[in-house]
């Protein structure tokens, strides 16, 4: 009995009976069928490119490197842009990124940005110089507001420094030589707020220059001198071309009252004076020698009704310089003396006489004041030169007859 079912428990294992090689074959092929099916799913996967095939069946390949990006690759522009045609170029520029925004508030914008697609950096413009004596950047086009008549773009702008300079520190002689050269030779070119810095200085310095008994060494439009027995201030001005009146003003002396001894200074002269029209100015200018003439100081004045002031240049008529002058009005006729309040012309006159072309054979111009302060400025004469009663004294102390020109420009 136990033989009978040890052989009956054999004959049902497969692995022991007659059928146990077909059952081999049998899952062989079906191990072999199921790898197909996986090889050529795989391959179908691969070729409508849904996925690559996996790690193992990967080929290796020699990686390929980044492109390297320009020197000024900006990351924050946008891909559409990382390309950019020439007209592109030229229409728009690429802003800079990460912008310190205090740093923006505290300095001026870039005045150039610079192309994502050229290689090479743009040249740093240096920004222009508030400081008007400072020449410019050589190839910089001037900013806005920065006229060519200024300092800082002209070949005299270091001497003008260097004029205000002299002036600050003390060097009054020099710094005056220097400014007038500037203001005399180049002032149709200057800028009128230069021009008026530049008279400023000049009569700053003329008060201890000129209006002063302070002698400077090295001034060659002043001297010393002593009184000496005999002496009248009437007979030394003439010498030196200026009116005793302008010693007694720069000396505080009365010409009836000086002493032997006493030590003056005497100014060299002659003076002149140009009036511009366009500006109703007058300045006053000291020494002969065009070349050599410094500024002394300016006016405001009065000109002729109709443009009647004619231009050309004058001499102070000998005989011409009148205090307390009676007056006939040319075009009524009408008489005002001497001591008349309501003589027009003032107190003071100066008479021309013809030095030019343009002026010779003309008859009764001249420079005066008036009882009508609101013509300075204006055109309101008759063709004469009005100024205001304090400025006409000082000027009628400055002119000399005969020698004293007065030119007249449009």
């Amino acid at each position: 009995m136990v033989l009978a079912s040890q052989k009956g428990r054999q004959d049902g294992n497969p692995l022991r009976t007659g059928g146990t090689r077909h059952a081999r074959w049998r899952w062989a092929w079906i191990a072999a069928a199921a790898g197909i099916a996986v090889v050529f799913g795989i391959v179908m996967l691969g070729r409508d490119g849904s996925q690559g095939p996996p790690a193992a069946l990967r080929t290796e390949t020699t990686p390929q490197p980044m492109p390297i990006p320009p020197k000024d690759f900006n990351p924050a522009t946008p891909a559409s842009e990382d390309v950019v045609t020439e007209e592109q170029r030229s229409a728009k520029q690429t802003p800079a990124a990460h912008v310190n925004q205090q740093a923006a508030a505290a300095s001026p914008p870039s005045t150039s940005l610079v192309s994502p697609v050229d290689p090479a950096p743009t040249p740093r413009v240096q920004a222009p110089s508030n400081n008007p004596l400072q020449s410019p950047v050589a190839g910089q086009t001037p900013p806005p507001g920065l006229t060519p008549s200024s300092p800082s773009l002209q070949p005299w702008s270091s001497t003008l420094a260097s004029g205000l300079d002299m002036i600050d520190q003390g060097q009054l002689v020099e710094g005056r030589q220097v400014l007038s050269r500037v203001l005399l030779d180049h002032g149709a070119a200057l800028s009128p707020s230069d021009a008026e810095l530049i008279r400023q200085k000049l009569a700053e310095a003329n008060r201890s220059l000129v209006f002063s008994s302070r002698i400077i060494p090295g001034d060659p439009f002043s001297t010393g001198y002593t009184i000496q027995q005999g002496d009248l201030l009437s007979r030394i001005a003439p010498g030196y071309k200026i009116p005793y009146q302008l010693i007694e003003y720069v000396n505080g002396v009365d010409a009836r009252r000086i002493r032997v001894g006493q030590k003056i200074k005497l100014v060299r002269g002659p003076l002149h004076v140009e009036v511009t029209k366009s500006a109703y100015r007058m300045d006053v200018l000291l020494g002969d020698d065009p070349a050599q003439r410094v500024y002394v100081r300016s006016f405001t004045v009065g000109l002729g009704e109709d443009n009647s002031t004619p231009v050309g240049t004058w001499v102070v008529r000998r005989g011409g310089k009148l205090a307390n002058p009676a007056w006939t009005n040319p075009r009524t006729g009408q008489f005002f003396d001497a001591n008349d309040p309501n003589n027009p012309i003032g107190e003071y006159w100066i008479g021309l006489e013809g030095a030019d072309d343009h002026t010779r054979g003309l008859a009764g111009y001249g420079i005066h004041g008036t009882i009508d302060l609101g013509s300075i400025g204006r055109s309101a004469s008759m063709g004469c030169v009005r100024m205001q009663p304090q400025d006409i004294e000082l000027v009628y102390n400055m002119l000399v007859e005969g020698y004293s020109t007065v030119t007249i420009k449009p």
